[in-house]
């Protein structure tokens, strides 16, 4: 019994021993690898990376202090080709060389250096291990291989994306913490977010040892954080995205949500809009709105590719875009141009929906155009029967019932809805519109015509009618005096 106790008295010192010697996460420093992959002769041998590594040290310190703990290694082999020749289109998962494990390393940077004549040229590219996300591309260049360390802190800084942990989220707002915050003595410090900046959101999932799962992380599409301001030990965020709730749930702590302060690298970004079909959707019209004053201005429309160019803008890192197409809004895209390349955005094709918009403008139109014509053919006859001219209103009400008649109108209307809505039988969201815009044009339509106008005005003329010929006729009708007869009057009296 003693030693079953003796070793559980040793686990639970080393336990908390552990816990006490680990670091809260807004003390915790970034733990940042940097590998470095050389085609200059004088940075190969032994002697010149070891000094190239001892400069890079101490010049992270001058420029992030206690924020960044570095190490410096070789690129792995396997990885320096496409180093030189596709950083940018670098997507494999990195595993850190100094921890197998991967679960105390932060962040991986990759930095080639190649020599063009008497022009150095180095280029980076972060990889965030705790994310599995890369960052862009940044470049930088000089002339003398003593500034090589200084270009390579320098692009460390520029590069550096920090990340933080959601602890709250309110309505459309969330608390973030970021990593190592507390030991950002100045705003220009590596750790520092500032407001205005824009942060993507990954959600992992952890299993009960506290590792992550096999695709584990999710990131959460279309959807953008942006800094207002401090509140505690907290970032304030307002939460943007083409989603109700983009970040439903319970707390769990096998769920961490994460958000990464990002860092654009790109001029510009091609925004391509395509249906769930894969087609191309030219001619859709993109908004902006701007964040703080609501304000929306018209951008561009997308070629006939489907394609936006949005450039990166210092002024408007993040832009809250709307996508809209014949009067219909059919997106809501947060996005940080510059940030990648390129992106697609799915959407309906609303093509049919504007197509039947057409149709139902047309039908009313002429439904109008009808309504007002038999109308006036009503009041032509109402004044022949005011007149008692029972002839003249017979032939207007001839005229009105040889004219296209409502029923035939609504017959035409119901037959190109099923016709529409059979087109768009694959689209929920489309046929749900298609389907309130002829409703709501039927609902008014049917307030703007009488039904009974015909049966109403026929049975008033038989009623003009009839009374004409049970008292003689129209005075306006000249009536034929009676031919004289043996037994009249007349001659009876002699006359």
């Amino acid at each position: 019994m003693r030693p079953c106790l003796t070793a559980i008295m040793i686990g639970f010192a080393l336990l908390m021993t552990n816990t006490a010697s680990a670091a809260p996460w807004e003390y915790d420093p970034y733990r940042i690898e940097v590998w470095i992959a050389a085609d200059d002769p004088r940075l190969l041998d032994e002697a010149s990376q070891q000094q190239l590594r001892e400069q890079i040290l101490e010049r992270s310190w001058i420029s992030a202090k206690a924020v960044w703990e570095i190490d410096v290694a070789a690129c792995p082999a396997d990885l320096r080709w496409d180093a030189f020749h596709n950083l940018a289109d670098m997507m494999q998962t990195l595993t850190p060389i100094g921890d197998a494990q991967g679960q105390t390393l932060d962040k991986i940077a990759l930095v080639t250096i190649q020599t063009h004549g008497s022009q150095i040229e180095l280029a980076m590219r972060q990889f965030d291990v705790r994310m599995q996300q890369w960052g862009g591309v940044h470049r930088d260049q000089v002339s003398n291989l003593h500034l090589v360390s200084s270009a390579v802190v320098d692009l460390l800084r520029r590069s550096f994306e920090p990340i933080g942990q959601i602890e709250r989220i309110d309505e459309n707002e969330a608390l973030v913490t970021m990593k190592a915050q507390g030991l950002a003595d100045t705003a220009e410090s590596p750790a520092s977010v500032l407001p205005g900046s824009a942060m993507t959101v990954a959600l992992r999932r952890l299993n009960r040892i506290g590792e992550m799962e096999p695709d584990g992380l999710q990131p959460v599409d279309w959807t953008v954080l942006e800094v207002l301001d401090d509140q505690w030990n907290f970032k304030r965020c307002k939460i943007l995205s083409g989603f109700r709730r983009p970040l439903a749930g319970r707390k769990s702590i096998r769920v961490q949500r994460l958000a990464i302060a990002v860092k654009p690298s790109y001029d510009h970004t091609e925004l391509h809009l395509a249906s769930r079909q894969g087609d191309a959707l030219a001619g859709y019209e993109i908004y902006a709105k701007d964040t703080k004053s609501g304000e929306s201005e018209r951008l561009a429309e997308s070629d006939e590719h489907g394609v936006v160019k949005l450039s990166l803008d210092p002024a408007h890192p993040l832009r809250l875009l709307y996508v809209r197409s014949g009067g219909s809004l059919l997106a809501r895209l947060p996005l940080v141009p510059g940030l990648a390349p390129q992106v697609t955005a799915l959407m309906s094709d609303n093509s049919r929906q504007i197509e039947a918009e057409g149709f139902v403008l047309g039908w009313r139109r002429r439904m109008l155009d009808i309504v007002a014509r038999r109308e006036l053919i009503a009041e032509r006859i109402r004044r022949r029967m005011e007149e008692e001219d029972p002839d003249g209103a017979e032939k207007w009400l001839a005229e009105l019932q040889e004219m296209t008649t409502i029923n035939d109108l609504l017959y035409q209307f119901r037959q190109a809805k099923n016709d529409f809505l059979e087109g768009d039988s694959s689209d929920p969201r489309v046929s749900a519109q298609i389907t309130q815009l002829f409703d709501k044009a039927q609902q008014l339509a049917s307030k703007n015509y009488n039904r009974n106008l015909e049966r109403d005005l026929s049975e008033q003329v038989r009623k003009l009618r009839d009374s004409q010929g049970a008292f003689g006729g129209s005075p306006s009708t000249p009536v034929p005096a009676p031919s004289p007869t043996p037994d009249s009057d007349s001659d009876a009296f002699g006359t």
